[in-house]
């Protein structure tokens, strides 16, 4: 809350920057990579929503970072409530017009392109993908939907 909220101080304050960028940033970006448990795992996707959203011009690197998790993490390799917690995500990054345009501008145009944006587009189309064949093979199995 009061990162979201106070963005601007922490914008303007190099002192408190640093502190997001290599405290929270690092711990953010390891906890994300071996937390299972659904509370922290919830915490955690929060606060990188934060990050993204409010800190995406001071942390770009730590933003790829938590975009490129948040792609890994839609893999089907991860639980189903790991991914439904990213797709949330995702979907608060489409209601932000700037936000995407941003992530575009930013990792897609400029060289060398990491592909961030494309990225998500590719790992949503194959959940859709993978989500409709599921779902066609349980009604053609038991010849009503789940």
């Amino acid at each position: 809350m009061v990162l979201h909220n106070y963005h601007k101080v922490f914008s303007v304050r190099p002192f408190f920057e640093d502190l997001v960028q290599h405290q929270l940033g690092n711990v953010l970006v390891t906890q994300l990579r071996t937390a299972y448990e659904f509370p922290k795992v919830l915490r955690l996707v929060r606060v990188g929503i934060v990050m993204i959203s409010s800190y995406r011009e001071n942390l770009a690197s730590e933003c790829e970072m938590f975009l490129s998790i948040f792609v890994r993490m839609l893999e089907p390799d991860f639980p189903l409530w790991h991914r439904v917690l990213i797709l949330e995500a995702v979907c608060q990054f489409c209601n932000d017009p700037k936000l995407l345009y941003h992530l575009f501008s930013t990792y897609d145009l400029q060289p060398p392109a990491t592909k961030v944006f494309g990225s998500i587009a590719h790992v949503l189309s194959r959940f859709v993908q993978h989500s409709n064949w599921t779902n066609s093979t349980s009604i053609s199995e038991t010849g009503t939907p789940l």
